[in-house]
């Protein structure tokens, strides 16, 4: 499974992210030796005052100050490091490559240095390697923490494997109990892999370990709202919004709360809010035009869904939506083909949007394409869709066939005698029942 990247722990942990071309590891220069305590202290020194330039965004300055630490102590990798990552800030590819490689060449065993390795790997998209200097770091230095929390997410965003990105969250924590980044990423892993009530647990100490990061309350309202105790993962939504006004993601799932709640007045406001905070985003434009539908509030609807779909040409479910509400409509009945046509272009494999498509087929009268479309459908994987059953039975009663949109209503109820139109279903049945 390919997941998206999300940054865990990037609110309290992070790791060099470096956009440069990898260089295999150097060995150490043979006998080399360590710098004398003297140099060493002056080159702290040198490395403090460097760190203030950097600070300060005086580039020039802290270069000069880490180079020269390197000088009092040749073999310490740390200002090297610190070379690369002010080179890094200042958007230097080539010097980035060109300190790390130093580091690596005066300190190739140092965790610090090889972890900083696995780092670039991964911002390249190397994974195996950065897999591999990430454990090597991990072998250095088994209580390096930051490396154990990186390979979580290595385990996690690359590898698609929450359960075992979640024991090296824990193995972190086990060291650190107050890395609040761990917390936050653990309970994501114990959301993602069903165990919500753990997660409840980690959320709300991460929380309490970063009182103004939003993100953890945020993972405690969605992992509330999977125990399904809805007035405790509204409150947290708010509460993340409180902490972040613009956060889009506490928006959106505060309004599917409020849907599910059967409030779509205010589920549209927070879909609303959602809008005004991203207008880039075609996310919230769909779930606003979702909320407008079940108000039958068509033309928003509509409008909403367009716009999802010019910030996302690939969103299928958006062509679906556009194209069922112009079922209805007979101003749009052509444009309603093309989305439904292009809706199914899109995502093929989704039977609700086939069934779409026979729908808009039999609203422009050509039920025959409706059956064809329909009829292998159930038969296939569509079977277990009470929905797909019962659209089929209605174009069996539009064009004039009972006996078959009977069976059909009827077997979509017995699939699931409350799916969301068995109401709808046992009023067809009960309308062909008569004579």
């Amino acid at each position: 499974m390919k997941l998206r990247y999300l940054p865990l722990t990037a609110f309290l942990l992070c790791s060099l992210n470096l956009h440069i071309v990898m260089a295999e590891p150097i060995a150490a220069q043979a006998g080399a030796k360590p710098a004398s305590a003297s140099g060493l202290l002056a080159a702290q020194a040198k490395l403090e005052q460097g760190l203030a330039a950097l600070a300060k965004r005086d580039h020039e300055k802290a270069r000069a100050l880490f180079q020269a630490a390197t000088k009092l102590a040749p073999y310490w990798p740390e200002p090297w490091l610190q070379l690369a990552e002010s080179a890094r800030v200042a958007n230097q590819p080539e010097l980035v490559n060109k300190w790390l490689t130093e580091a690596l060449r005066v300190a190739p065993d140092d965790p610090a240095t090889l972890s900083a390795w696995g780092s670039l790997h991964y911002a390249r998209g190397e994974y195996q390697k950065a897999e591999s200097f990430k454990q090597a770091a991990l072998k250095a230095d088994p209580r390096a923490t930051n490396v154990l929390v990186d390979l979580g997410d290595l385990y996690f965003n690359v590898h698609g494997k929450p359960d075992v990105a979640a024991d090296y969250f824990r193995r972190a924590l086990v060291i650190n109990p107050k890395l609040g980044g761990a917390h936050n990423a653990l309970g994501t892993m114990l959301l993602l892999t069903g165990k919500a009530g753990q997660a409840i647990d980690s959320f709300t100490e991460s929380a309490r370990l970063a009182p103004t990061n939003p993100l953890p309350v945020l993972g405690l309202a969605r992992a509330q709202a999977q125990t399904g105790n809805t007035s405790a993962a509204l409150a947290s939504y708010d509460q993340a919004l409180k902490l972040s006004p613009g956060l889009i993601d506490a928006y959106l799932g505060k309004g599917d709360l409020l849907l599910n709640q059967g409030k779509p007045d205010a589920a549209l406001r927070s879909f609303a809010d959602a809008v005004k905070a991203n207008p880039r985003s075609s996310l919230a434009y769909l779930k606003l035009g979702m909320a407008q539908q079940m108000q039958n509030r068509s033309d928003e609807a509509m409008a909403a869904y367009k716009e999802a779909v010019r910030l996302s040409p690939q969103m299928a479910v958006g062509f679906n939506n556009l194209a069922w509400l112009a079922a209805e409509r007979s101003d749009v009945a052509d444009k309603g083909l093309a989305w439904a046509k292009q809706a199914v272009a899109l995502n093929g494999e989704e039977p609700r949007f086939k069934g779409t498509l026979a729908w808009v087929h039999f609203k422009r009268g050509e039920s025959a394409e409706a059956i064809k479309l329909l009829e292998p459908l159930v038969r296939g994987n569509a079977k277990a869709l009470p929905e797909t059953h019962y659209l089929l039975g209605q174009v069996y009663a539009g064009s004039g066939d009972k006996a078959k949109a009977k069976a059909a209503i009827q077997a979509a109820l017995e699939l699931d005698p409350r799916f969301s139109q068995a109401e709808q279903a046992r009023a067809s049945l009960r309308q062909l029942d008569r004579p």
